[in-house]
This record gives C-alpha cells, structure tokens and sequence, in this order.
C-alpha cells in the first residue's frame, strides 16, 4: 500500500486515484495476496521485492486501465490488482524455488544458482537485443548496440537496460538457463524500455523510471504467456511489448513529470528532449519550443 501510494505521488499520476484510495487499495491487495499465496512460510524476505515492484505496477496500471475504461463510463475497480498479481503468479509457476506457491509442492527438475554459466548470461544481454529481429547471435547482437550507441545514445542504454532487467527477471522467475542465455527473456522489456525511456515519452527521471518498471512488467508477462502458449506450441513474440508499452502509455499525468511525443513530432530521443519544453504541461500537450526571433 505504501509502495503504491507513493509512486502515485512521485510521478504526479491522477490524483483522483490517490485521493479516493484506489492506487492504495490495489498495492494493499497486491501485498496481502501475494503474501497470502506464498508457501516460503512467514517473514520471507526475498518476497519483499516482487510485493514492492507489484505494488508499483499496480498504481501505473490503475491510472492507465482508468483512462482507457473512462471512455465508457466504467470505472477500474481493482482490475490493476488481478492484473499483475496474475501475471507474477503465472509468470512464477508452481514450482518456482525463489517464490514458491501454496501447493506447488516440489520442483521437478532442480534448478540453482551453481548451475549457470554467469559468463553466458552476460552474453545474454546483447543476443536479447539480437532477438529483437529473431536472432541468437552475440555477433548480431554487439553490432546492434553499436549501431544504437551511434544513432542514439539514450535508446542504446535504455535497450541494454530492459535486456539485463529482462534477464534478470527471468532468473528470478527460475526460467531455464537455456532460455536466459538465447535472449529469449531480454528482447520484450528491451523494446519496451526503449520505447518508455525516450522515444514516446520526453526523457527525464520520472520516465526513466517507469521505462525501468515497464522492462521488468513486460519480462513477467512474457513469463505467463509463454506458459499458456507453450501448450499451443506458439511462442510468444513480440506480443508482451506490445501489451505492456501500450498500457503504460495510457498512464494519467497532469503534470510536466510525464510529456508524451506526439506522434507527428517524433523523431529521437536526443531532439526530444531539445525540442520540447520541460515545463510543459500535461501528458498529450507537448509543445515544441517557439524560437524566440
């Protein structure tokens, strides 16, 4: 509840949320569930992390499912709740060693720290931004970064910054070792830190911020659909972006902390931040600066 509370606070989202309590009452519900669900007995600390990034998630996805429901006149309820405390729970599985579930019982297969190759887990983080155009290569994937390095420097680290959340997530959520070391977990929060952090929205510290939060949100959705998409034999592309960079670019701000590009004025993240004026106010109101001559 605090964690959530807060974040609304800091980013200047819809005070209408924090005012009637509805950012709070989805991250208590998120804590009390999660920790409820949760088969590591009382006091875990490890469950500490996901109940803050969860409770963080809850409040951006409370403001963005408000401003897309507003349309019909139907109000969020705690939609945002069921919606991230689904994708962890999915996401985590039943057998997971780091959070395990009430009646997960056992995992079938061991699964532990010493069994990683950290070396190619590192090389992960480049064949995530490899994966972006269906390739495994490290040698792809080096020549991509460069290639954002000299085009664009902020989508560069933003990309390598989702690729290394992305992984680090799936590590988390006790993903095989096969799949962190392809990329497969690194390439959706790749795309969608990237897109988060400077390309839709103006770069500052309150979107750097959710670009982060965004990455490790798409990494956990990813997770759960590649659990029901296995049974179809499917996999899950770029599907995860999608769904993740579109809700977060719902998100309510009536302030300067958030100023979303308009599409017809997007170019890179570079002349954003020269184009338009940090004072701005309003997520959809971005106005280039007016030259003084």
């Amino acid at each position: 509840m605090l964690t959530a509370q807060t974040t609304g606070l800091v980013l200047h989202l819809d005070r209408d949320g924090m005012d009637n309590g509805a950012f709070s009452f989805n991250g208590l519900l998120v804590g009390y569930v999660l920790a409820s669900s949760s088969a590591a007995g009382d006091w875990y600390g490890y469950l500490v992390f996901p109940v803050v990034i969860c409770g963080m998630l809850s409040t951006l996805l409370s403001s963005a499912l408000s401003v897309l429901l507003s349309k019909w006149g139907i109000p969020s309820f705690n939609l945002a709740f069921n919606v991230v405390v689904v994708s962890f729970i999915a996401a985590t599985g039943p057998h997971n060693p780091h959070f395990p579930q009430q009646g997960g019982g056992p995992s079938p297969a061991a699964w532990g720290v010493e069994a990683l190759d950290w070396l190619q887990v590192l090389a992960s983080i480049p064949r995530g931004i490899a994966q972006c155009y269906g390739s495994d290569s490290l040698i792809t994937g080096c020549l991509m970064s460069v290639g954002m390095l000299v085009c664009s420097p902020i989508v560069f680290s933003h990309c390598l910054l989702g690729s290394i959340l992305g992984a680090l997530t799936g590590l988390a959520l006790a993903a095989t070792p096969a799949e962190i070391y392809d990329g497969s977990w690194g390439y959706n929060s790749a795309l969608t830190c990237g897109a988060i952090g400077g390309v839709f929205y103006v770069l500052n510290w309150s979107s750097h911020l959710m670009a982060l939060i965004s990455a490790i949100f798409a990494a956990m959705v990813r997770g759960a659909m590649a659990r029901f998409f296995a049974a179809a034999q499917v996999p899950v592309v770029a599907f995860p972006f999608c769904i993740v960079a579109a809700l977060f670019l719902l998100v309510d701000s009536n302030t300067k902390q958030l100023l979303r590009v308009p599409g017809d004025r997007m170019t890179y993240p570079e002349e954003h931040r020269k184009l338009f004026k940090s004072t701005t106010v309003g997520v959809t109101n971005v106005q280039p600066d007016q030259d003084p001559t």
